[in-house]
């Protein structure tokens, strides 16, 4: 009776060990961001066990694109691109178990983007993008939140509020921009 006892009591125990807490969130940066690309960003990921193995990030940030991106063809040469701001919203599907792992989703998004000729002038281009993503969100420590993730996006402009142009000159955009990032931050149980 007593082995029965504690089994009744253990099993339901071991049985929800790994059951995730209500709400997760985590806070992360991409160090690119202040190192290369001389601007900042932030990122806040949210994960409702409601949503299963659907996790949300939104993020926002300022740009001054480098040169080899900015400059990506002869009609390019002299160009100079930033973004202020950025805003972007995700949703991933993560594949597997645990908190980290392979994930595929959605991203979308608004930009003002200010784009220098080589004359000088400047023209203000506002901008809804949308695209997809995938990655890998790793924990290099089970016992704390500390995560690492990079990931590859592919991006579309959907709309555009004028075109990048500069009396004649004329910046080309990419019809698919990519969109490399490696987001460093903690996540942390909101709700236990």
């Amino acid at each position: 009776m007593k082995y029965l006892t504690v089994a009744v009591l253990l099993v339901p125990a071991l049985a929800f060990a790994d059951t995730p807490p209500p709400l997760r969130m985590s806070l992360e940066i991409d160090p690119a961001d202040y190192a290369v690309y001389d601007g900042y960003g932030a990122f806040i990921g949210f994960h409702p066990r409601a949503t299963g193995a659907w996790r949300f990030r939104i993020g926002g940030g300022k740009a001054t694109m480098p040169d080899f991106v900015t400059q990506n063809s002869d009609n390019n040469d002299g160009w100079t691109q930033t973004i202020n701001p950025v805003i972007t919203v995700a949703a991933h599907r993560y594949f597997g178990h645990g908190r980290g792992g392979f994930f595929m989703g959605a991203i979308g998004g608004w930009s003002s983007l200010t784009f220098t000729a080589p004359s000088g002038g400047k023209v203000d281009v506002s901008n809804v993008f949308a695209g997809v993503d995938l990655g890998y969100r790793w924990f290099p420590s089970k016992r704390i939140g500390l995560v690492i993730t990079p990931h590859l996006g592919a991006i579309v402009p959907i709309y555009k509020s004028t075109e990048p142009e500069v009396g004649m000159e004329k910046y080309d955009l990419l019809p698919v921009i990519p969109l490399p990032q490696l987001l460093i931050g903690y996540e942390f149980d909101v709700v236990k």
